[in-house]
């Protein structure tokens, strides 16, 4: 029988390990106008991407929009890294291993248990993610998923808390094609190295540009 671990316990046990950290929630707005325009001046080249960034300035994109055209960005600016297995994942396959978007909850329900067989037919572990039900100016519904739970959550930064707390709690694994933005949310909000990818050299540098603009800011 396998044990469901609620939100809240999932919150309790990550409390005792690393402490309790809201900086996530409370710097995300200042976060994401610096790399915002520190993706601008990277220059970067992938057409889906750069689409998502025009659809933010000329749309009226909701918040959890926001918040996930800035992950999607990320994709392109920190490209994916080889999985174990060899294959070098595509920009957009790590989009999507972040968060799949689903125009209905019949898509979502339909996807995701596609997604579960596959995972179990290879048997391999499925990586924890997130569905959003809707479009970009109006998402209805936020999952985090694995491969036998289903978290509903209030918000897109809520959903990014809880799969790193998956990670460090329960020793769910990252995707491999998007590690590196885990990564980089992992020790940037909540000051956790994770090592695996922390020695990436884009990574460092942006971290680095953003560390910077703080210290101008203070």
């Amino acid at each position: 029988m396998t044990y469901f671990y609620s939100v809240l316990q999932i919150d309790s046990d990550f409390e005792q390990l690393f402490g309790k950290c809201e900086k996530l929630f409370n710097d995300w707005e200042q976060f994401s106008e610096k790399f915002l325009k520190y993706v601008r001046s990277a220059e970067i080249k992938d057409d889906r991407s750069l689409q998502l960034l025009r659809h933010l300035q000329e749309a009226p994109v909701c918040q959890a929009g926001r918040e996930l055209i800035v992950s999607y960005v990320f994709q392109a600016l920190i490209k994916p890294t080889r999985r174990a297995g060899g294959k070098l994942p595509t920009i957009l396959e790590a989009q999507f291993e972040v968060c799949c978007l689903c125009q209905t909850n019949d898509e979502y329900l339909e996807d995701l248990q596609a997604l579960r067989r596959d995972c179990e037919a290879a048997k391999i572990q499925l990586t924890p993610r997130i569905y959003a039900v809707g479009c970009l100016e109006n998402i209805d519904s936020l999952y985090v998923v694995t491969g036998k739970f289903e978290y509903k959550l209030p918000s897109f930064l809520r959903c990014l808390d809880v799969i790193i707390k998956l990670k460090h709690v329960l020793d769910y694994h990252f995707s491999d094609s998007c590690e590196a933005y885990w990564c980089f949310l992992t020790r940037f909000f909540y000051g956790i190295d994770y090592r695996r990818k922390s020695k990436n050299s884009q990574l460092l540098q942006l971290i680095k540009y953003l560390e910077s603009q703080c210290e101008e800011d203070q």
